[in-house]
């Protein structure tokens, strides 16, 4: 058939493969009702590349929406068309290597590529994970990214629909292909061949009847060079009739053998539609070249490994082949591809997990915990769960297998998931009546990292029962294997050995965690996880050795990721760029390095764990918030605490309450912190806990809020904790209790405890801690009128500040000096650059009380009269300035700027700019 109407859709094509000959990767999202003439448009212009592209086509199934990265597993097997299937390359074992793999091989500006996904509204989650993280670095590829939808069968809660919106604000473009017009279907008519008579009277008729539907106006075109004439009671109403049309000329047997082949897929292997039917080779033979006469299969031409592929001539000649089948027939169809499958060499489970309980048959149980193992084994957790959950709708109350599924189905949730809980005890009472002590012990394991978490008091009980059970099954086959499947990897020892020694750690008992994680050590020599780095993070907090916490913390990042356990990755990439900012300040690159990687984590552990460790949001915001990006840390700190409340982590909750104190919203910092639980030496405090600065930090709150009484309560409380001696802590403690000295006027006393709180933040170090109490110090000295002093200190943190980058911090102590120093032009000139910096850094509540005492000062006049914006302007005059520049400079509007120019000349009696920047120096007004 001729090609028609789509001059401008093929002209938007081409020049989009011209960006990539040019080096420039793009994405194209082409839409459209299904019969539109996508793939014909996509084809059309494929067919003209020259011979160095790399054409690869991967394809999406209604039977694939469970299989992980199904049409990325083509694409990669045509890409190395060359390799035997043993040799391929990683990126089938999960996302990150996946994608790894995709960047290096496309990156050569020699070997321009097209990947080409089919039917993209039937990807799998696992797929659109890859085009999550390919479509916003696509141009640094030399890639013709290309994705055919049905736009037709997208609703609100398919993926597509918020996915493609996203992916155009990242630079794709999105095409929807309309339907052909009038003269569209007259060109058509009148260049098909062989020819028909009176052209023009066709293709009106079939413009009438198609409405420029592609396909169908090609099917009627057809049925008239075949010479059924123009009875309109004969001629088929829709494109689904017009395809039937084209069955009803296949012979009965034929069609059978279709609808056979229709169940596996559009797409289908030969050997497998081989074994799936009983017929004689010759009678296949004979339904092969019959059906693609008639224009109802084609082969696959693409190159594949050992395998002869055929494919539907439109995935509308599938869908009307399935709508004739009844659904008895369908059953034993189903039952018939997933025989063959399992007699197959090779077995792919999620297919057959989908024909097994497509027919319902009761081995479909077991396929559906084969493929959700699978799943997990790529990391594609969102995959695992939808097949687990599936299993366990099938499976009965007191199927044998239930209590694995539950366990695993409580692994693949969220770990605020309420059902979490349910499901693994569940696990354990099903456990317990088929004695299945291997299913007991991981879900007590599950229940006790849970109580962690949520300090229980019937932790260490639980703990011991994990711990005696796990040490009983060490080297027992079914215990290993469930480990292997829900971690990726088994340990030498009980693998609750390190939560428990964490939990003795927090409560202070140090020997006895140390010589628990010493037991262990000697068996991890060959072993490759990260337990014994999240051991070392974990002691190395509580004994004070910070950057053993960073090293460790960056081991166990790298580690997790590439075990690709995506959420205690971005936790562990979390607390090494917090230590990196806090303990190297400035290391800026690194910083800025570890945060562009920690997003990109955090995109890799949504896609692929359905979160990050902070469900929702992003573990930049203590990275955000000292680097001055405050929108971002408002969202990512303080949002964050209120949504999560409890079940932020600490460093979330600590941070939320300080940039709350910084811009005196005080309610807001006081109901943040009461999420902070009250925790005495005694209790069992969560996973992560810091609680003596936890203590201190809610002892400040109640200072701020001027209740001295409950401030010395937390106070004394945090002094009781364990952790109260470590440097770190005995300094935060220091500087509330100078603090509340302050604030009761014991003037020495405070400047006593912030100096002794510098000796030991100096033993850590932390800079964001020093200058802390370097602001301090300048006030309490400043109270004393000790002048010189004070801003010696002031000078000494602005220092540190902008070398730092901690441009919030900058801007603060710019305000401080500001407001508690002596009324000069300095004071002046500090007000100013705390209204930019707050202003550059997005700080709306803090430039508006930086505006308003600004506005106040404005208010007062110099020796010579002039105010406080006045006199600015004089200085930027003097400087040579224009009036946009100093309107630029200073924030406000040319005309404002004019103006305090005329109120000048007039105060100060002078009529130009050079007369007054020469006075003005010569008399000394500024």
């Amino acid at each position: 058939m001729p090609f028609v109407g789509r001059d401008n859709e093929k002209a938007r094509l081409r020049a989009l493969v011209s960006e990539v000959e040019e080096g420039k990767g793009c994405a194209l999202f082409l839409g459209g009702e299904a019969g539109i003439g996508k793939t014909r448009l996509v084809n059309e212009v494929l067919g003209s590349l020259p011979q160095q592209w790399r054409i690869l086509t991967g394809y999406c199934g209604i039977a694939d929406i469970h299989r992980p990265f199904g049409p990325w597993e083509e694409i990669l097997r045509l890409l190395h068309a060359d390799r035997p299937s043993d040799s391929l390359p990683s990126s089938l074992q999960g996302i990150d290597q996946l994608v790894t793999d995709l960047m290096n091989e496309m990156a050569d500006p020699k070997w321009p590529s097209v990947i080409l996904i089919e039917d993209l509204q039937w990807a799998d989650s696992s797929s659109l994970d890859v085009l999550r993280f390919l479509v916003p670095r696509i141009r640094r590829l030399s890639v013709f990214l290309c994705c055919t939808y049905r736009s037709d069968e997208l609703t609100h809660h398919h993926p597509l629909w918020g996915l493609l919106p996203e992916w155009r604000r990242q630079g794709a473009e999105r095409m929807i292909l309309p339907r052909l017009s009038p003269q569209d279907i007259h060109q058509l008519v009148k260049e098909a061949y062989p020819p028909v008579d009176d052209p023009l009277t066709i293709s009106s008729h079939i413009f009438r009847r198609t409405r420029g539907v592609s396909l169908f106006a090609q099917e009627l075109l057809q049925w008239y060079q075949e010479g059924h004439g123009m009875i309109l009671d004969a001629l088929p109403d829709t494109v689904l009739e017009a395809i039937e049309y084209r069955l009803l000329r296949l012979s009965e047997k034929t069609l059978s053998l279709m609808e056979v082949a229709a169940i596996i897929g559009e797409r289908f292997a030969y050997d497998i539609w081989e074994h799936s039917v009983d017929v004689f080779a010759d009678d296949l033979q004979q339904a092969l070249t019959e059906a693609i006469t008639y224009r109802i299969i084609r082969r696959d031409e693409s190159p594949k490994i050992a395998q002869t592929w055929y494919q539907f001539d439109h995935g509308l000649v599938r869908d009307v082949i399935l709508a004739k089948i009844s659904p008895s027939e369908r059953k034993r169809y189903h039952r018939q591809v997933a025989q063959a499958l399992m007699d197959s060499d090779s077995p792919d489970y999620d297919a057959l997990a989908y024909h097994l309980a497509e027919s319902g048959d009761i081995l479909a149980i077991q396929a559906l915990c084969e493929a959700g193992n699978h799943a997990l084994a790529l990391g594609a957790v969102t995959q695992a769960q939808n097949h687990f959950q599936r299993a366990l709708e099938m499976a009965g109350t007191t199927h044998i297998l239930r209590a694995e599924i539950c366990l695993k189905l409580a692994f693949c949730l969220d770990p605020h998931d309420e059902r979490r809980e349910q499901y693994l005890v569940e696990a354990m009472q099903l456990a317990d009546v088929y004695r299945q002590d291997a299913v007991k012990a991981w879900a007590l394991y599950f229940l006790a990292l849970s109580a962690q978490q949520h300090s229980d008091p019937q932790l260490f009980h639980l703990i011991g029962q994990v711990e005696l059970l796990q040490q009983a099954l060490m080297g027992d086959g079914e215990y290993a294997r469930l480990e292997k499947a829900l971690f990726r990897s088994t340990v030498p020892w009980p693998r609750i050995t390190i939560p428990y020694a964490a939990s003795m750690a927090i409560q202070g008992n140090m020997e006895q965690a140390y010589e628990r994680i010493s037991q262990i050590r000697p068996l991890a020599v060959q072993y490759h996880g990260y337990d014994l780095d999240y051991a070392d993070f974990v002691l190395g907090f509580l004994s004070g050795h910070y950057q053993a916490v960073l090293r460790s913390a960056s081991r166990a990042a790298t580690k997790a990721h590439q075990m690709r356990q995506y959420r205690d990755a971005t936790w562990f990439k979390t607390e090494e760029l917090l230590f990196t900012v806090v303990l190297e300040p400035y290391e800026i690159e690194q910083a800025d390095r570890l945060a562009e990687e920690l997003h990109i984590w955090e995109e890799e552990a949504r896609e692929q764990a359905g979160s990050t460790f902070v469900t929702g949001y992003s573990g930049l915001g203590p990275y955000q918030y000292f680097r001055g990006m405050w929108p971002e840390a408002r969202t990512n700190l303080v949002e964050c605490a209120l949504t999560e409340k409890e079940q932020a982590p600490d460093p979330i909750l600590l941070l939320a309450v300080d940039l709350l104190l910084e811009e005196e919203e005080l309610a807001l910092a006081r109901a943040i912190a009461s999420m902070i639980r009250p925790r005495d030496s005694e209790e069992i405090p969560p996973f992560g806990s810091i609680q003596a600065l936890a203590h201190g930090i809610k002892a400040m709150v109640w200072l701020r809020l001027g209740n001295m009484t409950e401030a010395e309560k937390w106070l004394q409380a945090g002094l009781r904790q364990p952790t109260a001696q470590l440097p770190l802590m005995k300094g935060y403690l220091l500087f509330v209790q100078a603090y509340f000295a302050m604030l009761n006027h014991q003037d020495q006393e405070a400047f006593n405890y912030a100096h002794e709180a510098i000796e030991y933040v100096h033993q850590v170090p932390v800079l964001w801690y020093e200058i802390a109490l370097l602001r301090l110090m300048a006030r309490i000295v400043m109270r004393d009128q000790h002048v010189e002093e004070a801003y010696r200190y002031w000078d000494t943190a602005l220092t540190m500040a902008r070398r730092a980058h901690f441009r919030g911090i900058e801007g603060m102590i710019h305000y401080e000096r500001a407001i508690f120093g002596p009324h000069s032009s300095t004071q002046i000139k500090d007000l100013h650059m705390s209204c930019r910096i707050f202003q550059d850094i997005g700080a709306v509540r803090l430039l508006n009380r930086a505006r308003q005492v600004y506005e106040r000062h404005d208010g007062r006049t110099n020796a010579v009269g002039l105010t406080a914006r006045e006199t600015e302007i004089l200085e930027r005059v003097v400087q040579g300035l224009t009036d946009r520049e100093i309107a630029q400079d200073l924030v406000i509007s040319p005309k404002t700027v004019d103006r305090h120019l005329r109120n000048i000349f007039r105060k100060l009696g002078v009529s130009s700019r050079t007369a007054l920047a020469t006075r003005a120096l010569q008399e000394g007004w500024l």
